[in-house]
């Protein structure tokens, strides 16, 4: 049984580079799968499969559909998974959850001054500017 391709918007096509980088394939799949990706295969090489199966590790780490959309982007070419994309996305999301910023720190390996500095990067869209 053959499975449908992932189709992805025209637009989304125009704005990615010719090899996968970090910002292209985080266009493709988000934020938050680059940094389960990154946290999974982090400091490997891998191999793009056009159809990849779920014993890959790509899919394996983010879901079927999601390595589908880079394969079909970047098909056969390899991709440098980095070790730490994502991680302000992953600062934001605990500080969101009310952890605390030291177990952040902890957890993540990172300094108490890159997440204050993500702290004073971040815009709570819920909250209207007063000037």
């Amino acid at each position: 049984m053959t499975k449908p391709p992932v189709m992805l918007p025209d637009v989304l096509l125009e704005g990615l580079s010719e090899n996968p980088t970090i910002a292209s394939v985080t266009a493709i799949i988000g934020e938050e799968l680059m940094g389960q990706l990154s946290a999974d295969l982090g400091g490997m090489s891998i191999t793009l499969s056009r159809d990849p199966g779920p014993a890959n590790p790509v899919a394996a780490s983010i879901g079927l559909d999601a390595a589908r959309k880079i394969g079909q982007v970047y098909a056969g070419m390899n991709f440098e998974i980095p070790l730490r994309a994502g991680v302000k996305a992953l600062i934001m999301a605990l500080l969101n959850e009310g952890t605390a910023v030291n177990q952040i720190a902890r957890r993540l390996r990172v300094s108490r001054r890159m997440i204050y500095k993500v702290m004073k990067g971040y815009k709570d869209p819920n909250q209207f500017d007063l000037f």
